[in-house]
């Protein structure tokens, strides 16, 4: 059995390995994070530093130059949304685990603390009492993510970076098609193309209590999702930072990885994160159409 996981190990690296090398000679480093022991715990820059034989600067400069190549050049070619077969999969998917036709993926938030960043320090400071930045993203049923936003402040409410995010303001008009929608959960506003849960304040009918039960099965994907990322990526537990730009490519690049290692088939489900925990506060506005959409799936889910 170790034989065979270390096999599978070195088939992600060699993987991963081929789509960096034409990038940067120095991407080793960044491989380092998710196939070594302890580089991929939270392990200092000097002792990765050490294990190549090279100053910690040079550390730091060979894995900001990687993560920046990946952010830049490989993002959009592992992190997309589904088209055509791949597309009717991911609802065929959807509807095995969950009964509801036309789900293209699930949307959550996380969050990634950080050291106090040398600008607006304050904005990152959350309710937890640290310092912390936002990631939001969606995930199909694979766990691959198909969209991504990183980089805001930790004291912003989801729906307030939701509101901010590309996915909101331009993506999702093109990304989902007409009768296909996201699984989010309360923190976000009720839309044509994004589905919530009803709020149980005890007077729930039968149908409703059905819907948010499978509406609750499918967007646990993205939590299983975010578990994967910070399991695989420890680094992700605690991340020193001094520049929020370099944080952002960071993040961006290890999705990007994430995504690679499921797509190579590497499963790490007893490394898995706890998810956070959301605070709602009312902040949303529950959209007509989104309404009338979401009545329509309780009607289809009593047939």
């Amino acid at each position: 059995m170790a034989d065979k996981h270390r096999k599978k190990k070195m088939i992600i690296a060699l993987a991963i390995k081929k789509l960096l090398n034409a990038y940067n000679t120095n991407a080793l480093f960044f491989l380092m994070t998710h196939n070594d022991p302890v580089i991929r715990t939270h392990d200092s820059f000097r002792s990765l530093a050490d294990r190549f034989g090279v100053s910690t600067s040079t550390a730091h400069t060979c894995c900001g130059n990687i993560a920046r190549k990946i952010s830049l050049h490989l993002v959009k070619r592992f992190i997309k949304w589904p088209r055509n077969e791949a597309l009717d999969s991911v609802t065929q998917g959807f509807l095995e685990k969950c009964k509801l036709p036309g789900v293209v993926g699930a949307i959550d938030a996380c969050h990634v603390r950080i050291t106090a960043p040398q600008i607006n320090p304050e904005s990152y400071y959350n309710r937890k009492k640290f310092h912390l930045v936002n990631l939001q993203a969606v995930s199909d049923n694979r766990l691959l993510f198909l969209d991504i936003f990183v980089g805001w402040p930790g004291s912003s409410h989801d729906a307030r970076v939701f509101k901010n995010s590309p996915l909101f303001l331009e993506t999702a008009e093109n990304a989902i098609p007409c009768n296909k929608y996201i699984l989010g959960d309360a923190a976000y506003p009720l839309l044509p193309w994004l589905m919530t849960p009803f709020k149980d304040y005890g007077t729930l009918s039968r149908e409703k209590q059905n819907y948010n039960k499978q509406h609750s099965r499918g967007r646990q994907v993205v939590e299983r999702a975010f578990g994967q990322l910070k399991g695989r990526f420890r680094r992700l537990i605690l991340f020193y930072v001094h520049k929020i730009e370099l944080l952002v490519y960071c993040i961006v690049a290890v999705y990007v990885l994430h995504n690679v290692c499921i797509l190579n088939d590497d499963e790490i489900n007893d490394f898995c994160e706890e998810p956070d925990i959301n605070v709602y506060d009312g902040l949303n506005e529950d959209r007509e159409s989104g309404i009338l959409f979401r009545d329509d799936l309780v009607r289809y889910l009593s047939q």
